[in-house]
């Protein structure tokens, strides 16, 4: 796709799951780096798992040291156990 259409700026990105206490996500650097947003987000598979929270909360914090992750997501997911 161009990076301009129509008179705008287009920017392409995606949500991506983090998966692991090191803040990977599962997307390729190849991809990473062709991007111009990525959002970084906990999803239920991974939060079902039924990790602490505080191995939730550096996952995010690892994710965060990626330069290519520029947004987190949903933080709040209600299955973490900060609601329970």
């Amino acid at each position: 796709m161009p990076s301009e259409l129509y008179d705008a700026t287009m920017l392409y990105g995606c949500e991506a799951n983090i998966l692991d206490e090191s803040g990977n996500i599962d997307l390729s650097i190849e991809k990473q780096e062709k991007l111009d947003i990525i959002i970084g987000s906990l999803h239920d598979p991974v939060v079902e798992i039924g990790k602490s929270l505080e191995i939730y909360t550096k996952m995010f914090l690892k994710a965060m040291d990626n330069p290519n992750l520029h947004i987190l997501g949903h933080i709040g997911n209600p299955k973490l156990p900060i609601y329970e």
